[in-house]
């Protein structure tokens, strides 16, 4: 048999559609394990018991004690992670409803995940099928890294609605805001993590810092680095620091733009 097409996701050969049976059946995968099955619950469930406990999760090591253990409560975080998988099952259930009709399912994680299941077939021949299947496998990954171990959180901005400092999800379409009787969200976190580092490198390139005060900086603008790693940038000769300045200070700008370009490089 010749092939003409290729999945968008993995660009295996296939024969109709536009993305694969594999990658579609791995997505069937994780939407089945959100519901529960014989005695084991569902990871719905598993969100919901870590959204009513404290938990405890080992230390990323370095220092002494690194290997002890810190308490976390992960109350909110696993809130989070909740209201983004519900928000994404019930956007793609909608979608498929708007193109093909039905009935819709319960509001419930279980209930919208099942009825997701039955949609394979139109989601892998749907124009929009890859990026359905790259959102639920996301939104799902993110929820055994919680139920496991907390997942990132980033600062996401100022609240539209209340002015207040809003955390969210590292990699999450949106955020939302955790003050009393605010409904305040923001979109795409990320581009505005991105937008706020340029404008801080365009506002204080030639600003002087340590590598400590790198570090907390570059912490506020999202780029999660340590001031070991800002020293080993400078002994490699990725960033410089100004001639007879003690303790040695660098220029944020120059660290902000060596981040901008690797990340691009990531890409």
């Amino acid at each position: 048999m010749t092939y003409h097409l290729m999945c968008r996701l993995c660009s295996a050969e296939m024969d109709s559609g536009v993305v694969c049976s594999p990658c579609v059946g791995g997505m069937m995968a994780d939407l089945r394990a959100l519901w529960a099955t014989g005695d084991v619950h569902g990871l719905d469930v598993d969100l919901d018991i870590a959204i009513a406990k404290q938990s405890r999760f080992g230390g990323d090591g370095g220092g002494r004690g690194g290997g002890d253990e810190i308490p976390l409560l992960i109350n909110e975080i696993a809130s989070d992670v909740r209201r983004y998988l519900h928000s994404m099952l019930a956007t793609w259930c909608r979608v498929i409803l708007d193109q093909s009709g039905g009935t819709a399912p319960a509001d419930t994680i279980a209930a919208m995940a099942q009825w997701l299941h039955g949609q394979g077939v139109i989601i892998r021949s749907a124009e929009w099928g890859d990026e359905c299947v790259t959102q639920i496998r996301y939104v799902v990954r993110e929820v055994r890294r919680c139920v496991d171990r907390p997942a990132e959180r980033i600062y996401a901005g100022e609240c539209p609605d209340c002015g207040g400092r809003v955390y969210g999800i590292a990699g999450a379409a949106k955020a939302w805001c955790r003050a009393e009787d605010c409904d305040g969200e923001i979109e795409d976190p990320e581009a505005r993590r991105d937008a706020a580092v340029k404008r801080a490198v365009a506002a204080a390139p030639e600003r002087l810092v340590t590598a400590a005060e790198a570090s907390m900086a570059s912490r506020a603008l999202g780029r999660q680095i340590t001031d070991r790693y800002v020293r080993k940038l400078a002994a490699e000769g990725k960033i410089h620091a100004v001639p007879g300045s003690k303790p040695a200070k660098f220029r944020l700008g120059e660290i902000m733009a060596f981040l901008d370009r690797k990340k691009v490089a990531a890409a």
